[in-house]
């Protein structure tokens, strides 16, 4: 009688077990799309101040749009790419890094000044993040009224995130 209840003991140990790996593994595929936040992008306001005054200051161009990049959660790396399309404008042709930001604390801002070229070219904004989550959006000039869009949002995660929120 004691070996059954020992068995039937040993048995509801491993399928709670079971159970609490499944519920991680939910848990992470729900995070992914629930908890990431998107980043706000909107043109400078003018306030008299000027953006080279600010403490977190990149400029990738002398001159063009100013604006500022928000985030929610603290960053690790952001990197900006220049990209042209090919001629059927289904594909990328090329993407040149034009700059870099090192590590932005949560709900910090970070005040960039970059030329966006003509319609078609636009910048791309990678965002590692440090729970290992990497975010990326395109963003460009709109045609219609100068406003900038922000598009093609991604959220990734690599093994790193993905054991990150496993043992968290």
């Amino acid at each position: 009688m004691l070996q059954v209840i020992s068995n039937i003991s040993s048995i509801i140990t491993a399928v709670t077990f079971i159970v609490y790996l499944v519920g991680r593994l939910i848990r992470i595929s729900f995070s992914k799309y629930n908890t990431h936040e998107r980043f706000t992008v909107y043109e400078r306001q003018k306030t008299g101040r000027d953006i080279e005054e600010e403490t977190n200051y990149l400029e990738i161009s002398a001159i063009g749009d100013e604006f500022i990049l928000e985030a929610e959660n603290d960053v690790r790396r952001i990197t900006f790419f220049r990209c042209e399309l090919e001629d059927n404008f289904s594909k990328i042709k090329s993407m040149v890094k034009i700059g870099e930001w090192g590590h932005l604390s949560a709900h910090e801002k970070l005040y960039i000044r970059c030329d966006f070229g003509e319609f078609l070219p636009f910048i791309r904004i990678e965002i590692e993040r440090l729970d290992f989550a990497r975010v990326s959006f395109n963003i460009n000039e709109s045609g219609k009224n100068g406003d900038l869009v922000a598009y093609n949002y991604k959220y990734t995660t690599g093994i790193k995130g993905f054991l990150y929120y496993f043992f968290q």
